[in-house]
């Protein structure tokens, strides 16, 4: 069978639950279905079809509609039943293990080879199946495979739900013979450990032992954020010669003269503005990799594979959607594009950042947004600092840009564990990949894929660490101070970056500008870092000797203060700074400095 609901087609199976269909009773949503013969996985013979709307499926009796199947002649080929459930938002998980006693054998020379399927029993008697055990060979004693499963899916989170469990005997042909069945429910199966199974004439068939089964109750996203986490954005972009270089047309990164989007753009766009809504302060930190900038304040003949894109590795923030796309179409000016594509380096430093948050037990996660063409030649370094990173408050959502191979991407996405070079399996989930160009003309359905497992890797971290969330604490209005920070937050900001953070990016930087760039500024470039010296810091010191003592102060005191200032939005250090002395109530700091125009003779 296949559902086509507006846009995207779905295949599914017969008794087949479709998730995750909106009903808005305001708007009519139509909804087609197909009912194909299976032939191959390239081959199926059509059927059928039918059209209604959802309104019409809730609006039925007991939420249950029977539809004629019509064939390509519009005669009448066979019936279709769609039944509407709501679905009861829950993250508690059921583990389960069964083992069979005496099952009654089917067979004359051989034993059964017995496995189980389950199936909630909806109000109207119908049985949905939700789960299907692998068989166990010529065995009337089996044990079988442990099972983890979501409340929600077993039996939509109502525990006293009756599960209906059938015992069958497997054959190759697909033809299984019935032995027998019972029923259970959650709350009944916290207490009772032994079920008969019945054969069709209520005769014995075996028993069925539940060796272990636990309801593990787990919150849900939504009670972390409300107890005061804060999730915090991440941006790197991909400018590696893969990508082909701005100024052609065929270029993933070609600006275009008539003002549409390329496709980093339109994934920048799209994507960043369902993750926004998250970020709480709207402060972004964007990276670059895979390229030599020439920044005008951050130069480096080099490639490197994590830098700063507005040139100011001590404060790399900008603001809201706006100040994203515009450092990503000012930067492209800047930079050579290089090789080789490596994730590695840039993973070790948001690393770095969630290490040192865990550590000072701040309630914030990361989420890091990688835009990349694909490529990727540091696999298992890769793989091996994701693993990593299990234990840090961090989830990586990577955007696959343009037509290229995937697979690499596909492999860290993961889900059924990542495994480094040395065996070690990552002890959750937390990569997302996400193929722009199969979703970017259904805002909706890129929606879902992007937020589609972020809320339970929060969730999951949380609970790998052994922390709930903590309690909603309510405050009166009059209550409520505003408390003045800016030395706690100076000094924060020099304090992590005494700890190391980008400290490899700052001093090779440096270097290079000694080496590359060791001789008088002109007329022009004096001028342009005089009224903007906030852009001078990374130019060497026979340079920096040409401007006042007191400017060249501010070269790096503002952006230390700048950072601070930042980072103690994301939620850092907050348990220090509500100790400040109120004293400290006149002390003031320089407001962020405007963006700097261009140079003269460039336009950046």
């Amino acid at each position: 069978m296949i559902l086509k609901n507006i846009i995207k087609w779905q295949k599914c199976t017969v008794l087949k639950k479709l998730k995750n269909l909106i009903y808005k009773i305001i708007i009519t949503e139509p909804i087609k279905f197909e009912v194909f013969d299976y032939d191959s996985p390239t081959s199926s013979d059509f059927i059928g079809d039918c059209h209604t709307t959802i309104g019409k499926i809730v609006g039925s009796k007991n939420c249950t509609l029977v539809l004629d199947l019509k064939d390509k002649k519009d005669k009448f080929s066979g019936k279709i039943i769609i039944r509407a459930e709501k679905v009861n938002q829950c993250n508690d998980e059921i583990i389960l293990k069964i083992q069979g006693k005496k099952i009654k054998d089917m067979r004359f020379w051989t034993k059964s080879s017995p496995f189980l399927v389950f199936s909630r029993i909806t109000e109207n008697n119908f049985p949905l199946k939700v789960l299907e055990t692998k068989h166990k060979e010529n065995n009337l004693q089996p044990l079988f495979d442990d099972i983890k499963i979501k409340a929600q899916k077993l039996c939509n989170a109502d525990y006293n739900m009756p599960i209906l469990i059938e015992c069958m005997d497997y054959n190759s042909n697909g033809k299984h013979d019935f032995i027998g069945s019972t029923q259970f429910s959650v709350n009944e199966a916290q207490i009772k450990k032994e079920y008969k199974l019945k054969d069709k004439k209520y005769n014995d068939a075996g028993t069925l032992f539940f060796n272990n089964f636990q309801l593990i109750r787990k919150p849900q996203f939504i009670d972390f954020i409300r107890g005061g986490v804060q999730l915090n954005l991440v941006i790197a972009i991909d400018f590696t010669g893969s990508n082909g270089i701005p100024s052609a047309s065929d270029s993933l990164h070609a600006i275009q003269n008539n003002g549409q989007f390329n496709s980093y753009q339109q994934a920048i766009k799209l994507v960043g503005d369902i993750l926004l809504n998250y970020d709480a302060d709207q402060q972004i930190p964007m990276y670059g990799f895979g390229a030599k900038p020439k920044l005008p304040n951050f130069y480096y003949n080099q490639t490197m594979h994590c830098f700063p894109l507005n040139g100011n590795p001590q404060n790399p923030d900008v603001h809201g959607m706006n100040g994203i796309l515009n450092c990503y179409q000012q930067v492209l000016k800047f930079l050579e594009f290089s090789g080789p594509t490596l994730f590695n380096p840039l993973l070790t430093e948001t690393q770095k950042i969630a290490q040192f948050s865990k550590v000072q037990n701040y309630q914030n996660y990361y989420i890091m947004l990688i835009l990349t063409d694909g490529e990727i030649h540091d696999m298992d370094a890769t793989i091996q600092t994701i693993v990593d990173m299990a234990r840090l408050p961090i989830s990586i959502i990577i955007i696959g840009i343009g037509s290229q191979d995937f697979e690499k991407m596909h492999i860290l996405d993961g889900d059924d564990g990542l495994i480094d070079y040395r065996g070690r399996k990552a002890e959750r989930d937390l990569v997302q990949f996400v193929e722009f160009n199969t979703y970017k003309n259904n805002i909706e359905a890129l929606q879902r894929e992007v937020l589609a497992e972020l809320p339970d890797q929060v969730v999951e971290y949380f609970r790998l660490i052994g922390e709930e969330p903590k309690q909603v604490q309510y405050q009166r209005m009059e209550s409520i101070q505003v408390q003045n920070i800016p030395q706690a937050n100076m000094n924060f900001g020099q304090n992590l970056i005494q700890a190391g953070f980008m400290q490899n990016i700052l001093q090779s930087v440096q270097n290079q500008g000694i080496q590359e760039n060791n001789k008088p500024l002109n007329q022009q470039q004096q001028q342009f870092y005089q009224q903007y010296p906030q852009n001078n810091q990374f130019y060497p010191q026979k340079q920096q000797q040409q401007f006042q003592s007191e400017k060249q102060a501010q070269i790096f005191d503002q952006p230390n203060q700048i950072f601070g200032q930042n980072i103690s939005k994301a939620g850092f250090m907050q348990n220090i700074v509500q100790n400040i002395n109120m004293q400290n109530q006149d002390y003031q700091i320089a407001p962020p400095p405007p963006p700097p125009p261009p140079p003269p003779g460039q336009n950046y």
